[in-house]
């Protein structure tokens, strides 16, 4: 009975080393385009010019507290307008950026997730950013981009 452990054990263990030597060992290697997936995603365009719209509607806020202050005779007054204003302006600003970092934060990953998809669906494990590779790696970049159209 022991004789039978050993030798089934003694198989298990050959068959595992001879697998290990018959399966690829080294997993597949996608390279993207990173500025050619970033500029091609279409969300993208779409949040940058929500932002422009944003920061145009601050510049004419900014134009017509300007005028007021302009405006404004008593030095004191003035004074206090330009304080008020500024802080607002600050808060405007400050909400803006944080809103388009936000917004961008979410497009990086949905950008990430679809990379991800395409390199699991190619047999691939591993994604490079393909200016950090010298050689080697299957650019995936056009079947990305593909896949940003059928999402559209």
């Amino acid at each position: 009975m022991k004789k039978q452990y050993v030798v089934g054990i003694s198989a298990l263990v050959i068959g595992a080393v001879v697998g290990m030597f018959l399966m690829p060992c080294t997993p597949k290697i996608a390279v993207v385009n990173v500025n050619q997936i970033v500029r091609s995603y279409p969300k993208l365009s779409l949040v940058q010019r929500e932002n422009s719209v944003k920061v145009g509607e601050l510049s004419q806020w900014l134009d017509a507290a300007q005028k007021k202050i302009d405006a404004e005779k008593d030095k004191t007054k003035k004074a206090n307008l330009i304080k008020q204003t500024q802080a607002v302006a600050l808060q405007k600003k400050n909400a803006i950026q944080q809103e388009y970092a936000q917004k961008t934060a979410e497009l990086d990953n949905e950008i990430t997730e679809i990379v991800s998809q395409v390199a699991k669906k190619n047999g691939c494990k591993i994604v490079f950013a393909k200016t950090s590779v010298v050689s080697g790696g299957i650019d995936i970049t056009d079947k990305v981009l593909e896949k940003f159209k059928e999402e559209k």
